[in-house]
């Protein structure tokens, strides 16, 4: 018997045996995947000092290596709703839309409106939180990241590593930044 399904605009068949064949050749991955990719970390600095330099989403002081430019194309950095024109060092640029700042809880929310080039998938949405480590004077970070269900688990991977990338700068350049 074979069991038909569509999936993210391809069909889907699957044989008596459970192999899987898509009939779509423009489908990048027939590989299921998580939407959501979570990486976190612990920065070695106070949460007030932590969420007074990120507050702004100025990565280019935060991830020098892999953000040469943070500019609002409306609104002001660290004001929800204002759109963010994030330049990559490797040439990538994205245009995100703040959509949360909470001072209270420490979180910063924003979705992508554009890149170039262009993504792979249809949406992203991001939230950066921030938590107090009880035992020390450090702040944990956890960086989520949500994609439409027609991202590829090549796409959810990379990302994955580019956190990572972010994460070894944050250490290097937070508790200097925190200190001013």
């Amino acid at each position: 018997s074979i069991f038909l399904t569509k999936f993210a605009s391809a069909i889907i068949i699957i044989n008596h045996q459970g192999q899987a064949k898509t009939s779509s050749p423009t489908m990048a991955s027939t590989v299921p995947t998580s939407c959501i990719q979570v990486e976190s970390t612990v920065l070695p600095a106070p949460i007030a000092a932590v969420w007074k330099v990120f507050r702004p989403f100025k990565l280019e002081d935060l991830a020098p290596e892999q953000v040469t430019s943070t500019v609002a194309t409306t609104g002001e950095a660290g004001q929800v709703a204002s759109n963010i024109l994030i330049s990559y060092a490797n040439g990538g640029v994205w245009e995100i839309r703040i959509t949360e700042i909470s001072d209270r809880n420490y979180t910063l929310a924003y979705e992508v409106i554009g890149s170039e080039p262009a993504m792979t998938c249809t949406s992203v949405e991001g939230e950066l939180a921030f938590i107090k480590v009880s035992d020390s004077d450090e702040t944990f970070l956890k960086w989520t990241t949500i994609f439409s269900n027609d991202a590829d688990a090549q796409v959810v991977e990379d990302q994955k590593y580019k956190k990572l990338d972010f994460f070894k700068e944050f250490k290097k350049t937070v508790p200097a930044w925190a200190q001013m």
